[in-house]
């Protein structure tokens, strides 16, 4: 996910891990694991995600600070045996 302040928009894109691979070492990152939410991509799970994403992508423009108006809320573990 990018900004671009001066066209006002926000952009969601993908690339190939390949193509991308020399960058993440200097990446801020907030890994999810897929086991933490029991490989379900759910409503929630989507909510939370797009509240990650939004709140890291302010760390690096903070002229969205003031616009995030999303509580993120700490995951619901599922319960260790």
């Amino acid at each position: 996910m990018s900004y671009d302040e001066e066209e006002d928009k926000l952009t969601v894109c993908a690339l190939n891990d390949a193509d991308i691979a020399p960058l993440l070492s200097r990446a801020l990152k907030a890994d999810w694991s897929l086991a933490s939410i029991n490989h379900e991509l759910t409503d929630d799970v989507a909510r939370r995600l797009g509240a990650t994403a939004l709140s890291v992508l302010a760390l690096y423009n903070p002229t969205l600070k003031p616009m995030l108006k999303v509580k993120l809320e700490p995951p619901e573990l599922p319960e260790s045996k």
